[in-house]
């Protein structure tokens, strides 16, 4: 899977429950995961 998130600006507590709630359900699937960004989207 890739996403490109262009011009991200953040993202809200909601959206990380729904993050971690999909990742707890998926975690015996996900053989590897690597996310890529710019400086600026890594201090997000």
């Amino acid at each position: 899977m890739l996403v490109e998130l262009v011009h991200f600006h953040g993202s809200t507590a909601g959206a990380a429950w729904e993050d971690t709630k999909f990742a707890v359900r998926q975690f015996n699937d996900i053989e590897r995961l690597a996310i890529v960004g710019d400086k600026a989207w890594e201090k997000a």
